[in-house]
């Protein structure tokens, strides 16, 4: 398992951390040295830049990581690997939701920094969202179920290059009705939020549905990142058992 977290997370190293390291001294530059308004405007022009552009490489990188699990040659390496398709799979998403959520808050830190003084009052706002916990810790559950969401999203993108490369390989039109099955079965899956069924209402989200809550505690949190993870853990399993049996590279 290490050596898959080591090996996936060497792939585009070099242009994420370049990435990071322009977002990151850019803004440095730009908050360190005195200016007049306009030049204050082109620093926050530069933070919003720099978080699209760091946003756009991270994604680049971390799906062109992913989809070379299904194209050769990468995928030569990979089922040649000595180790279970789940553990390979699992070893490719971990790196991707890191950097791709550094480089967030990065970029998103930078454009806090660019526009301080705005006089926004995040305790208040926080306040009305009806959560009775404290501000840090619910800093800490969202940022904890943004990461479960997130790292579900790209399991949801694993399951269906797997399905488009093995059962329906042969087939016409292969990522398009790849794409359909794996909506159905995100669809399907979402069905695990009915753990939170008895603290919420349910509401739909386009195919999908969730249940709202109206007051969050740490336990509502627990198990809202609960049914998550067990939402990509089948996903994951079930486009592990498809790269076991009936994967075409």
């Amino acid at each position: 398992m290490f050596n898959q977290l080591y090996y996936s997370t060497r792939n585009r190293l070099t242009l994420r951390l370049i990435a990071l390291a322009v977002v990151v001294f850019g803004n440095i530059i730009f908050f360190v040295v005195p200016g007049n308004v306009a030049f204050n405007t082109l620093a926050i022009v530069f933070a919003s830049f720099a978080y699209m552009g760091i946003s756009a490489i991270n994604l680049f990188a971390s799906f062109t990581n992913l989809n070379g699990i299904f194209k050769a040659p990468n995928s030569y390496v990979m089922a040649l690997t000595p180790v279970h398709p789940w553990k390979r799979l699992f070893g490719s998403v971990v790196p991707a939701v890191f950097f791709d959520t550094l480089g967030f808050f990065v970029g998103i830190g930078g454009i806090l920094i660019q526009t301080t003084g705005t006089g926004i009052d995040f305790e208040d706002m926080m306040g009305t969202m009806g959560s009775s916990i404290p501000l840090s810790h619910y800093f800490i559950f969202m940022l904890v179920a943004g990461l479960a969401l997130y790292g579900l999203f790209l399991i949801g993108f694993l399951f269906w290059r797997a399905v488009s490369r093995s059962i329906l390989y042969r087939y016409p039109f292969r990522n398009l009705l790849g794409f359909v099955i794996a909506v159905a079965a995100m669809m399907a899956v979402s069905w695990f939020n009915v753990l939170l069924l008895p603290f919420g209402e349910l509401i739909n989200f386009g195919p999908f549905f969730n249940i709202q809550i109206s007051q969050y505690t740490g336990f509502h949190f627990a198990l809202m990142v609960l049914s998550i993870l067990l939402q990509g853990a089948v996903l994951l399993w079930a486009a592990a058992q498809l790269m076991n049996r009936r994967i075409n590279i």
